[in-house]
């Protein structure tokens, strides 16, 4: 990371990668006739805890390519139990400004792990995110994909996509068991929004989608249609309070 200016090697630091690096480098003059050099490298055996979070991702290998203005991770892939991980990213700079990118692909990510602390710990709508999960306790596990976007002038934006086929939460201190579930279930800094929700549940079926607006106070505006042979103990959780008794 010695390689790097402060501002960027302070965001690389962030990962805090840990592991063995195999590396060769050239100092070479490029087509303006200018001094150039670049750095490539291997990195194996390693962890990563991104932002010193409660998130480690094991036996974790990468290429690594350093040039006068840009850091990438290439081909990077890693385990958490039988949570899988393929991480590409980089960091861009100049003179005057930064950017740092990455996409995090993640196969059977659980999400009773702390996977919200591989987002940075100050970003705008993260809170709003934990007391969701924190109310709802999500038990999948799931196909999704962060990404993830800084720059040097403080903006910040990420993306989390989550695709479940299986879904347990706890509505009202009811656990609902959905299977066949469909849709798509995105986190932004302004959000968290179901996309064409379809599930199965107990001897029901379930649609719908929404979303929840992050502010001062959050405001949810959902429509859901279910459909059950009888008003089991999940259909009355999935109703407002006092509609059934």
């Amino acid at each position: 990371m010695a390689a790097l200016p402060e501002a960027q090697a302070q965001t690389a630091r962030r990962l805090q990668l840990t592991g063995t690096i195999d590396a060769a480098g050239k100092i070479f003059r490029n087509d303006d006739g200018d001094i150039d050099s670049i750095v490539q490298a291997n990195l194996y055996d390693a962890t990563a805890t991104p932002y010193g979070g409660r998130y480690t991702i094991n036996d974790l290998s990468s290429q690594l390519t350093f040039t006068k203005h840009r850091f990438t991770i290439d081909k990077a892939q890693g385990k958490r139990g039988k949570s899988v991980f393929n991480v590409a990213g980089s960091v861009d700079w100049d003179e005057k400004r930064s950017r740092f990118d990455m996409q995090i692909n993640a196969s059977k990510l659980r999400m009773e792990d702390p996977v919200l602390d591989l987002i940075r710990p100050d970003a705008p709508g993260l809170e709003h995110a934990r007391k969701l999960f924190e109310q709802y306790r999500p038990r999948v596990e799931v196909d999704a994909v962060l990404r993830y976007t800084c720059d040097s002038d403080g903006a910040l934006d990420y993306t989390l996509e989550m695709h479940p086929q299986q879904l347990t939460v706890t509505v009202q201190e009811q656990d609902i068991d959905l299977t066949d579930v469909r849709g798509r279930f995105v986190l932004t800094p302004q959000q968290f929004q179901i996309i064409d929700g379809q599930a199965a549940y107990g001897s029901g079926q379930l649609s719908g989608q929404g979303v929840v607006k992050f502010g001062i106070q959050p405001v949810f505006d959902f429509t859901f249609n279910a459909a059950s042979k009888t008003i089991c103990p999940m259909t009355r959780a999935l109703m407002p309070r006092g509609l059934v008794k």
